[in-house]
């Protein structure tokens, strides 16, 4: 069984609670606003285990609506997003992150 059969990781995504809520914001206020408008997130995915799980993410992501680019790094576990602007919210990218698992 490969470390990325369904199951194998669960990411939890957010609720509608206050505390997820106020996550949701901290995670906001962490976007990097670019000269473009595109404002660039860096998320912490510590399931990360191979480059089936890098390609699925990149290529899950990159098809959202409003997702300028996308790259995952295996070795730090971690992903580079960029949304076309900063009324765009980052709650997508948890949301996709949370259905691919």
């Amino acid at each position: 069984m490969s470390c990325c059969a369904t199951g194998s990781e669960t990411v939890v995504g957010f609720q509608d609670n206050l505390a997820d809520l106020a996550r949701l914001e901290e995670l906001r206020a962490s976007g990097h606003l670019r000269p473009d408008g595109s404002v660039h997130y860096s998320l912490s995915v510590p399931s990360i285990h191979c480059g089936q799980c890098l390609a699925t993410i990149e290529r899950s992501l990159a098809a959202l609506p409003g997702v300028v680019s996308a790259r995952a790094n295996l070795s730090l576990r971690r992903i580079a997003v960029v949304l076309d602007g900063k009324d765009r919210s980052p709650r997508i990218v948890i949301d996709r992150l949370a259905a691919i698992g």
